[in-house]
């Protein structure tokens, strides 16, 4: 499904502060005889919650999307005279990040629901996301989820991997889909998953739980994570995250346990590997922890976005060494539309106009419309 918007007002892709990316990849989610639910009304899910996590843990649980009376009414103030669904949502991203507006400041180490991200007037990607989708449901539109999947991260507590996601909103289906994105550091992604409202639910308090591992708040860090899991309990870096807060309570069983779950809910997941390996290692385990350390290093070495990183920052001193970690990233993924147009732009830094230019090319035929290729094929052109 490719993802563009043909209608609308001109300059869309220069509202402040949203990058609106057309031409991209959207993936809907797992494969399903029976189409999943993807959004959910407050109350829908609050119902859903307590099934999931039973009562007593989901009276505490957030809605991320949801807000106030107060803040229903300034969306319908806000977009008074918008007629068209598009315009309504081009005006929502633009009151949220025209400093003349709210003017939110991006923060990507502060994640709030959508009336946190209002009060402080700041947030990360997924409270910005959180207040554009709270905006826009209360205006009757129905708005999603989406995560980059080329853009996940990692971070490092100790010597153990803990994943968190890049979150936008969507909207449409089809070729009439927009994806808007409060990221205002990353580079362009080419491909999307749409996501659940309970799998964004599972992403919010997976990343509250990071930030409270960071901070050793580990008691308030593994309530998160074991929220996360339970919302989305076939999600294998649920599991992986949880048993990283496991392990560094020292329940190392429970935490060794919890990482083969994740082992068994995606058997291609390098970082639950590397994990068990350190519980296995500090039980004197060294055989076992010697091959999955291995198992790790043969599946990362399938995974392209490590070159494609290498070779964006090889990219301003070094375009030479940045056309190989490009290459080889492709050789991996030959979809991969960013490292395609990342080795078109280290082309053009050696002055190679004509490889510059096919590199682009081909970028534009796997993904039509790609804002970025199409302004980097302009240049070439002048």
């Amino acid at each position: 499904m490719r993802v563009a918007h043909a209608t609308g007002p001109a300059g869309r892709a220069g509202l402040p502060g949203a990058a609106l990316l057309l031409g991209l990849v959207l993936l809907s989610g797992c494969a399903s005889t029976q189409p999943e639910k993807v959004v959910y009304s407050a109350d829908e899910l609050r119902r859903e919650l307590r099934e999931r996590l039973g009562p007593k843990r989901a009276e505490h649980v957030i809605v991320p999307f949801e807000i106030s009376r107060s803040l229903q009414q300034m969306a319908r103030d806000e977009t008074l005279g918008q007629t068209r669904v598009w315009g309504k949502l081009d005006q929502i991203s633009l009151v949220l990040t025209d400093p003349a507006e709210l003017g939110l400041e991006y923060d990507r180490d502060r994640t709030y629901s959508a009336e946190g991200a209002f009060a402080e007037r700041r947030g990360d990607c997924l409270s910005l996301t959180n207040l554009f989708i709270g905006f826009a449901r209360s205006l009757g539109i129905s708005a999603y989820y989406v995560e980059a999947l080329q853009k996940g991260d990692f971070g490092t507590e100790g010597e153990l991997t803990v994943e968190y996601r890049h979150i936008c909103a969507g909207y449409g289906t089809g070729s009439e889909t927009m994806v808007y994105d409060f990221d205002r550091v990353g580079p362009g992604i080419s491909r999307y998953r749409v996501l659940t409202d309970l799998e964004a639910m599972a992403r919010f308090y997976n990343t509250l739980g990071y930030q409270e591992l960071r901070k050793e708040n580990l008691v308030a860090a593994t309530e998160h994570f074991e929220t996360a899991a339970l919302l989305d309990p076939e999600s294998a870096w649920a599991a992986n995250n949880l048993g990283v807060a496991y392990e560094r309570q020292g329940r190392t069983e429970l935490a060794a346990n919890t990482f083969r779950r994740a082992i068994d809910l995606d058997p291609d997941y390098a970082a639950p590997y590397g994990n068990l390996a350190r519980v296995r290692q500090s039980e004197g385990n060294d055989e076992e922890a010697a091959r999955l350390i291995a198992k790790r290093a043969e599946l990362r070495a399938r995974d392209p976005v490590p070159d494609y990183r290498r070779g964006l920052a090889e990219l301003p001193n070094d375009p030479r060494r940045a056309i190989e970690s490009f290459r080889r990233a492709l050789d991996l993924d030959r979809e991969f539309v960013q490292a395609r147009i990342g080795l078109a732009r280290a082309y053009l830094a050696l002055g190679d106009y004509d490889a510059a230019e096919r590199q682009v090319r081909r970028a534009l035929r796997q993904s039509p419309r790609n804002k970025e290729a199409e302004a980097l094929l302009a240049t070439i052109e002048k």
